[in-house]
């Protein structure tokens, strides 16, 4: 009699659910949810088997004082999922930490840089760092980068490479190339012959 109302109890607790790792199947972006295999199994009446998929989850990303940050969430990646303590589309809901409504909280896949003071961006060849000291890296991975905006630069500007410019060049101090200034520099003139004293034979 104990055994079997341990069980019963040890059932319901694994009913219970707070978050489990789970890997992405499929991915419906434009309703902003996915579908997960959870990778942990499940104990039920003294046997392991799988959890079924979960469906609609909702796919993570930051939103906070009119801005948001998207994570773009491919099919194969481990992700955490969350369960709420009560249904979120419904306050007075019954349910408590159930497989409904789950959303995912975040990654749980190793890899983790040990430069802690850093914030890094990364994929597809691009390396975005902005460091713990205010330093900031760009390592673009293709060939193109675009921005469609004034820029001011205050401080020194270094190009290693060839520059093509469109359009008109101002500058309000001295311009110098190859170490001659274009304010101060001068021109040696040498005029060849007049054309007034040239003559020509009529044929």
């Amino acid at each position: 009699m104990i055994g079997l109302i341990k069980n019963m109890i040890d059932d319901s607790l694994n009913e219970l659910h707070t978050s489990l790792a789970c890997k992405i199947t499929s991915i419906n972006h434009s309703a902003g949810t996915c579908t997960v295999q959870p990778l942990a199994k499940r104990e039920l009446c003294q046997q392991k088997i799988d959890y079924p998929p979960l469906i609609d989850v909702r796919l993570d990303f930051l939103k906070f004082g009119g801005w948001s940050f998207q994570i773009p969430r491919k099919v194969g990646d481990i992700v955490w999922v969350g369960f709420s303590e009560t249904a979120l589309s419904d306050e007075t809901s019954l349910e408590r930490f159930s497989l409904n409504e789950p959303y995912i909280i975040g990654s749980c896949e190793s890899g983790y840089e040990a430069n802690s003071d850093d914030i890094i961006l990364q994929g597809a060849g691009t390396r975005i760092e902005i460091k713990g000291n205010g330093d900031i890296t760009i390592l673009a991975g293709s060939k193109q980068t675009t921005i469609t905006s004034n820029v001011t630069l205050n401080g020194d500007l270094t190009i290693n490479g060839d520059t093509t410019q469109k359009g008109s060049i101002t500058a309000t101090g001295d311009v110098i190339g190859k170490g001659i200034s274009l304010n101060n520099h001068t021109h040696n003139y040498n005029p060849g012959p007049s054309p007034e004293t040239s003559t020509s034979k009529a044929k």
